[in-house]
């Protein structure tokens, strides 16, 4: 995420803001799941929930998390989170509703890879 510099505060297409909205992002703590992450923030979003199977999030993630650091603390990570574990994603669902009064939102950008044997 070279050069990463958020957008100016004023969102150019109105239709598409995320103003006041909760998302949670699989996959948020690296690559695609990082640039969503940003760019739902960037929309407008009030908090993100980025969840990840690493215990701690990529470098990109901090330096999106800094770039972004003028729109306030919008964006949280959990670590050693699987998404196949149905208990510990309700858990940050829940954590979600009961902290910001919503949830509005859900991108999946996580990966599983499966070997099939023939």
């Amino acid at each position: 995420m070279r050069g990463f510099s958020p957008p100016p505060l004023e969102m150019p297409l109105p239709e598409f803001s995320l103003e006041g909205q909760v998302f949670v992002v699989t996959g948020g703590g690296r690559g695609l799941g990082v640039a969503l992450a940003g760019a739902i923030i960037e929309a407008g979003a009030k908090k993100v929930y980025s969840i990840d199977l690493l215990p701690e999030p990529h470098e990109d993630w901090y330096k999106v998390k800094r770039a972004l650091k003028d729109r306030g603390d919008r964006i949280v990570y959990f670590g050693d989170q699987d998404v196949t574990d149905d208990t510990g994603i309700e858990k940050i669902f829940e954590e979600a509703v009961q902290t910001e009064g919503r949830l509005d939102g859900l991108v999946c950008s996580q990966v599983r890879s499966f070997s099939v044997s023939s």
